[in-house]
């Protein structure tokens, strides 16, 4: 019997699906810093509760326009094609690093909190793998520009297939010149999709209202308070 080749979707994240630097920045000042101080690791039910607590904020900050516009629609899509059997993987594939430092490893995972925060806001288990090309990859591979190269052959390796087991790859990246096509990956059957980048930040008194809402429970968990960072991780230029 003929096993059905698998069909991936590959999305990038930042300037694809939304902009969140400063959600990165919240995460890292509040949870990444209190999970480190208090050696919280992942099994740990403290750590559990405030990043249960962060991704919640965290869905109220992509209601006021972190995310992409029909962002939500559009995990919906693809969730609904993995049901119906035209499509087998959804991956997150990301230049942002899991960690500032190794000494961190156990403690902070921005990639990993980004994806639960995606699958919260739309109410689906939507991806079957989160990669970090800076904190996954050694070494990293980086682009002309900068940003990460983007290895299609290592997210198809980690899925633990080969080249022959695939049958279409789309990747959608507001950089499509930056996915690298090699080693394990059917360059025929790859289409990359290049996006617009997505650079659109909220008003200030609009994110401050969410901030201040949220305020008295970060306090009321033995957090920092939301507000107390926002001028230090959002600029509108």
């Amino acid at each position: 019997m003929i096993s059905k080749k698998k069909n991936i979707l590959i999305l990038d994240n930042d300037e694809c699906l939304g902009y969140f630097g400063s959600m990165s920045g919240f995460y890292t000042s509040i949870i990444g810093n209190y999970c480190y101080k208090n050696r919280l690791e992942r099994h740990d039910q403290k750590r559990q509760e405030v990043e249960k607590l962060f991704r919640e904020f965290s869905v109220d900050l992509l209601k006021t326009g972190f995310a992409r516009p029909a962002l939500k629609e559009f995990f919906n899509q693809a969730y609904q094609l993995k049901k119906s059997g035209d499509l087998d993987h959804i991956v997150m594939y990301t230049s942002a690093n899991r960690n500032s430092g190794k000494h961190e490893e156990k403690y902070v995972d921005w990639v990993g909190m980004l994806r639960s925060i995606f699958e919260q806001y739309a109410g689906k288990p939507i991806y079957d793998l989160d990669h970090s090309g800076r904190s996954d990859e050694n070494p990293p591979l980086e682009a002309k520009d900068g940003a990460t190269l983007k290895s299609v052959g290592r997210i198809i390796s980690r899925l633990g297939l080969t080249k022959d087991q695939v049958g279409k790859i789309m990747f959608l990246d507001d950089r499509p010149h930056n996915i690298e096509c090699q080693e394990n990956c059917p360059t025929d059957r790859t289409l990359k999709l290049g996006m617009t980048a997505y650079m659109y930040l909220p008003k200030l008194e609009r994110l401050a209202k969410v901030c201040q809402k949220w305020d008295p429970v970060f306090q009321r968990a033995g957090l920092e308070m939301p507000s107390k960072y926002l001028a230090e991780y959002y600029r509108e230029d």
